[in-house]
This record gives C-alpha cells, structure tokens and sequence, in this order.
C-alpha cells in the first residue's frame, strides 16, 4: 500500500494543484490504461446484455399494474367492452 501512496499523491497533485510532474510513462503503462478503458466498456456491454430482460421487465412491470385494475375495484361495463 505504501508503494502506491505516492504515484497516487503525484498523480492527484498534478490533477487538483496543477503541478508539473517530471516522470515518463512508458508506452506499456499507456497501453494498460487503455486496455482497462476497453475492458470496463465491455464488462459493462456484457452486464447489460446479461440483466437486460430484468431491467425492462421493471418498467414494463410498473405500466402493466397501472394499466390493470386491482382485484379491489369493480370493472365497468365499458371497461369489459374495452378489452
């Protein structure tokens, strides 16, 4: 832990402050990030793809049991001719 306290001191520095770093990023250290971006955007994709049926069915779910009577209300007859 100690030995990511002070790139991440740096690295908050340079954001918050604006300071000027003097240290080299390799090209693998760009790649990594970029690899992480990738990554986090298909892990995401793939989540979504997952749950989707669970996170429509939410909505759907919510306009069904609006559009539906409750047991407890009596239905007209211009409802009954309706459907």
């Amino acid at each position: 832990m100690h030995l990511l306290w002070k790139p991440f001191k740096k690295v908050v520095g340079a954001i918050v402050f604006g300071q000027l770093i003097l240290s080299y990023l390799d090209p693998g250290t760009g790649s990594f990030i970029i690899q992480l971006l990738i990554g986090g955007l298909l892990s995401s994709v793939f989540l979504v793809k997952i749950f989707w049926k669970r996170i429509i069915g939410v909505f759907r779910q919510s306009d069904k049991s609006a559009a539906e009577p409750s047991p407890e209300q009596p239905v007209t007859a211009t409802e009954v001719e309706e459907r």
